[in-house]
């Protein structure tokens, strides 16, 4: 099973940022994790009243004031939304907020970040640039989370081209599928095929949906036979279409199901489909499609983007 253990959630005191701490508490108590809060700071260019650093030194005694106010500012913030027994510690540095943060995370060796998916911008269209990069950049896995989502996850999406790359994300939602006792679907595209257009009254596709199905379910095989695998088939589907389960290494089951949906965009597929059935998307932020191209950096990036639910993003090991 992946563990949690050492949490590292980041803030802006904003509200949308605080959207983090329902989820942040619920996963502290099923992985019993300890939780630090992490602010970065932009460096104020200078510290006195409208006058430049170039033409004024800094005034240290007003660096201090700052600080300590935003050092108080994030200690209340922790002791008001993060529980006693999971509370670590707090962290201020100053830098770029994407940078630092995945840097922090690397030196602290933390199991998972925790972000909202916008912080100060509130715009539906506008995704946090901050969370959209520390995506693409950090080896960490990302939480993001939207304010007012559910914290009750009951299905868990997991996108998949039948990669080994796309089924690296089976892992982290196995293990809060158990927690949860959720189910895990793994939900792959069957793209629309525009360049030999049938006539009649079908759009016709790429793939046949059974096909497809196949297809997962023999990348899923082969990857849970691998020796560095986390994961095993308890015992093989009857039929592409049926449901399974899936063991981890302590012999922990979650139920898993293969659900095609067709479309003539991956991620607006994914997106339709991901926020009509669950509660939270678990991606690959890279990888390499065999069937129908779904899995680069930018189908990722689209998904992040336009879904109104959860999204936690792992980057695969071979991705430097």
């Amino acid at each position: 099973m992946s563990n949690f253990k050492k949490i590292l959630v980041a803030t802006d005191f904003s509200d949308n940022a605080s959207a983090v701490y329902d989820f942040t508490e619920e996963m502290a108590k099923d992985f019993d994790s300890k939780i630090d809060l992490v602010h970065i700071l932009h460096e104020p260019a200078y510290f006195s009243a409208d006058i430049p650093l170039v033409t004024q030194p800094v005034d240290e005694s007003q660096r201090k004031r700052y600080l300590e106010g935003k050092k108080e500012k994030l200690e209340t913030e922790f002791k008001n939304n993060i529980s006693e027994a999971h509370r670590g510690k707090t962290i201020l540095k100053f830098g770029n907020a994407a940078d630092e943060i995945k840097a922090c995370a690397l030196e602290g060796n933390y199991d998972l970040i925790m972000i909202a998916s916008r912080g100060e911008g509130h715009s539906i269209f506008n995704k946090g640039s901050v969370t959209e990069k520390l995506m693409r950049i950090s080896h960490t896995p990302i939480w993001s989370v939207l304010k007012n989502s559910d914290t009750n996850l009951k299905t868990i999406i997991v996108p998949t081209d039948g990669s080994d790359v796309s089924f690296e994300a089976l892992p982290l939602a196995h293990s809060l599928a158990i927690k949860r006792n959720a189910k895990v679907e793994l939900v792959s595209v069957s793209k629309t095929n525009f360049t030999n257009p049938m006539m009649g009254e079908f759009i016709p596709y790429a793939h046949n949906d059974e096909a497809i199905k196949g297809y997962i379910l023999r990348g899923l095989k082969e990857y849970t036979k691998k020796e560095n695998s986390k994961l095993r088939i308890k015992e093989e589907p009857k039929s592409s279409s049926g449901a399974f389960q899936i063991k981890d290494k302590d012999g922990n089951t979650a139920d898993i199901s293969i659900v095609i949906k067709k479309g003539a965009s991956a991620h607006l597929a994914v997106v339709d489909y991901a926020e009509n059935n669950g509660q939270l998307v678990v991606i690959a932020t890279h990888g390499h499609s065999k069937l129908a191209r779904m899995f680069v950096g930018s189908t990722t990036a689209n998904v992040f983007r336009n879904l109104k639910i959860p999204v936690m993003t792992i980057k695969p090991e071979f991705v430097k």
